[in-house]
């Protein structure tokens, strides 16, 4: 999956627009791939050596069945185009993850631009320079875990990406309608998640400071989240001239597998009480993907908003009605017992015994 317009606003790459880039890559690049060389045609048997004459003539031997030519390798996956990768030299008194974070809050307007709860819609553009494709993304966000995205491409049609708390669904006029994997469920839950760059640190299971890097002709700090997008790693480079997040470097889940993400966050603009980056360009699968923001609101977006196509409603509820088929109908209901297996009664005296007396002492 691919970084979603409204989570880049909030300085940090998703997996929705990820994986609109990536079906948009698919469709229009095929990767360049070495021909495999032709096999060489076996050699001819020899033929069998004439007999000796004072021999009894032999049977000549039947020739062997030429060994048949291996399968060429498979060619192995390029690297995404453009790495950036710069390399990271350690310091000894680098600041703590934490203080990075209190110094990006403060530089993006503090913590009060940063609200918990409420809605948040983003309207932008995505290019794809070497496809030629450019599109509008519209991105619908709100609390406690609804988003929309809605990708618009001259030529390919509307592209729908939502999240309802509990089952992540696309759409697409190529792919069609399909439920999103488990574990392509966790970025999703990123983009649903209102607090922006204050969850990171809460969001992550551990988070530590690498040291300094060159990127983009600034040096930055370097942390390092474990457990943000999936199980991963994910590399967060912040300015240390101004203190904002500048780079993004992570693996995201999609439906060709684990893809590895680059991005570059720049042209910081104030929206509101906030600042946001409107300018990210992103680097998977040999393909570059710029998206810009023109527009953020907050004003309050209504959840019917959010309600999938007909389409995903009915998997939704054959995934729902499969769940229940797999759970005993009898699991939580409370057991009845066995009347064949029930405590027999005390036999009753018979009328002919008269009861014994005591024995004398």
């Amino acid at each position: 999956m691919m970084p979603t317009l409204s989570s880049f606003v909030r300085h940090r790459p998703t997996a929705a627009l990820v994986s609109v880039a990536l079906l948009l890559s698919s469709a229009s690049v095929a990767f360049a791939q070495d021909a495999p060389s032709q096999p060489a045609p076996p050699k001819a048997p020899k033929a069998p050596a004439a007999p000796n004459a004072t021999d009894p003539p032999k049977a000549p031997t039947a020739p062997t069945a030429p060994d048949m030519p291996s399968a060429p390798a498979m060619p192995k996956m390029p690297a995404p185009a453009g790495s950036t990768a710069p390399a990271i030299t350690a310091v000894d008194d680098a600041p703590t993850p934490k203080e990075i974070w209190a110094k990006f809050i403060d530089a993006t307007g503090g913590a009060a631009a940063f609200p918990t709860e409420g809605s948040r819609s983003t309207i932008g553009r995505i290019l794809i320079p070497s496809a030629g494709m450019e599109g509008t993304v519209e991105t619908l966000v709100r609390t406690p875990n609804l988003v929309l995205i809605r990708t618009t491409i001259p030529g390919i049609g509307e592209i729908l990406q939502g999240y309802d708390g509990a089952f992540g669904w696309t759409v697409d006029p190529m792919g069609g309608e399909r439920l999103l994997e488990p574990a392509e469920l966790d970025p999703m839950l990123r983009a649903a998640d209102f607090r922006g760059p204050a969850g990171y640190l809460d969001g992550a299971k551990s988070a530590k400071t690498l040291g300094t890097a060159e990127l983009q002709g600034n040096s930055t700090w370097v942390v390092e989240l474990t457990g943000l997008f999936g199980d991963g790693v994910t590399l967060m480079y912040f300015n240390r001239s101004d203190d904002l997040l500048s780079g993004v470097r992570m693996t995201t889940q999609s439906p060709m597998g684990e893809v590895p993400v680059e991005s570059l966050l720049s042209d910081y603009k104030e929206f509101g009480k906030a600042k946001y980056a409107t300018k990210t360009t992103s680097r998977a699968m040999m393909q570059e993907f710029v998206t810009t923001v023109e527009k953020v609101s907050e004003e309050e977006i209504p959840v019917e908003k959010f309600a999938p196509p007909a389409s995903v409603k009915a998997l939704i509820e054959a995934k729902k009605a499969g769940a229940a088929a797999d759970t005993p109908a009898d699991a939580d209901a409370p057991k009845v017992p066995d009347a064949s297996k029930a405590p027999r009664a005390p036999k009753a005296p018979k009328e002919t015994d008269a009861p014994k007396a005591p024995k004398a002492p």
